[in-house]
């Protein structure tokens, strides 16, 4: 029986886990027969124990993952020795690291998953010519070994590398699969609940979701479905929300509870960051079919081509306080329809059993 090891050296605790779980089920599906080592931090490795897989999935507690990249390598090259190597997750160091251990690993396949690795270099680089080439683009500009690949988790995503992967790097999309959680919603109420899900950070322009709630409280309810962080929230706004953020990380059943109670979900996504990253909480609103109050990017407006439209959809964050203010309890109603039934199709196809479908391991030199 062929193994398959796979490596995430880089998050801690329930990080990740429903993305890692997908992962591996997907690889299973996709190649039955084969067994799994899948190596991590305790804990993320704990809460991964917890499902079932369709292949035998053995796991190896790799102690915590704030390594610097090298080490994980270093790691990975000796505990690394199945035919095929899956590593999530790797920031520039980390890459550059492995592409140089699968140079020299011809016998064994290695497929590299970004996450968000791709979003810094697509918002700043280092006017400086050594830096930038050993940046991220700096390295996909090079040409991969044969026995490597890059894996990213959103069709848009590959799209937006043409001008920065070498013509001659061996390179999949994987879109970032999806466990549908259906559920029948009741009438939009008189103030439709919008929410915003994940953490109060300025990154993720939760002032502008703030704003909108200051300014259209008498039509509609806000909500905060995740966690507070330091400076970027004051407590006296907690007034202004249906729910509050949590001061804790929110358990997953309650998220969910808080999740389907929602009409609308706010995503106020950076256009460049997000052309380059796949938003979990994206697909949180598909899994839910929840309309969404988001952004034009790369990634939203290939969705609306693939699947229909998904909600309403602004350039920039700052453009959701007025739009918001231009919504009503009969515009949402009227639009829901239409917007579920295509968020329920998004989620539809990436089922880990749909995907799985067209999901082959990169192979041996």
């Amino acid at each position: 029986m062929t193994r398959v090891d796979v490596f995430d050296l880089e998050v801690s605790g329930l990080s990740h886990v429903p993305f890692n779980r997908d992962l591996l089920r997907i690889i299973g599906l996709a190649h039955p027969g084969i067994s799994i080592e899948m190596h991590g931090e305790d804990a993320h490795i704990a809460a991964l124990d917890a499902f079932d897989y369709p292949v035998p999935v053995s796991f190896v507690r790799a102690g915590h993952g704030d390594w610097a990249g090298t080490a994980k390598a270093a790691y990975i090259a000796a505990h690394g020795k199945a035919d095929h190597a899956v590593v999530l997750g790797a920031g520039a160091n980390y890459f550059g690291a492995l592409l140089k251990l699968a140079k020299t690993r011809p016998g064994t396949g290695f497929d590299f998953v970004g996450h968000s690795e791709l979003a810094e270099p697509a918002r700043w680089r280092s006017r400086n010519p050594l830096v930038r080439r050993r940046d991220m683009f700096g390295l996909l500009a090079r040409r991969f070994p044969a026995n490597a690949r890059l894996v990213v988790l959103e069709p848009a995503i590959l799209d937006g590398l043409d001008a920065v992967l070498h013509p001659k790097s061996a390179a999949t999309a994987l879109p970032h699969p999806c466990a549908p959680a259906p559920h029948q919603p009741g009438p939009v109420p008189e103030r439709p609940t919008i929410s915003f899900l994940g953490g109060t950070f300025r990154a993720k322009r939760f002032d502008q979701f703030l704003e909108a709630a200051r300014l259209n409280q008498d039509r509609f309810r806000f909500a905060v479905v995740g966690s507070r962080f330091g400076d970027d929230y004051d407590s006296a706004d907690d007034v202004l929300f249906e729910v509050p953020p949590a001061r804790e990380k929110l358990p997953r059943d309650w998220f969910a509870s808080l999740v389907e109670r929602s009409d609308l979900i706010c995503l106020p996504l950076d256009p460049v960051r997000y052309s380059h990253a796949a938003s979990g909480t994206l697909l949180d609103a598909a899994a839910y079919g929840i309309p969404l109050i988001t952004t034009r990017t790369a990634v939203t407006l290939d969705w609306e081509r693939r699947y229909g439209p998904i909600g309403y959809l602004v350039e920039q964050a700052e453009d959701i306080p007025p739009l918001i203010g231009s919504l009503d309890r009969e515009i949402v109603a009227e639009d829901r329809g239409a917007f579920r039934a295509s968020l329920e199709r998004a989620a539809e196809e990436r089922r880990p059993e749909q995907l799985a479908k067209n999901f082959r391991l990169h192979p041996p030199s």
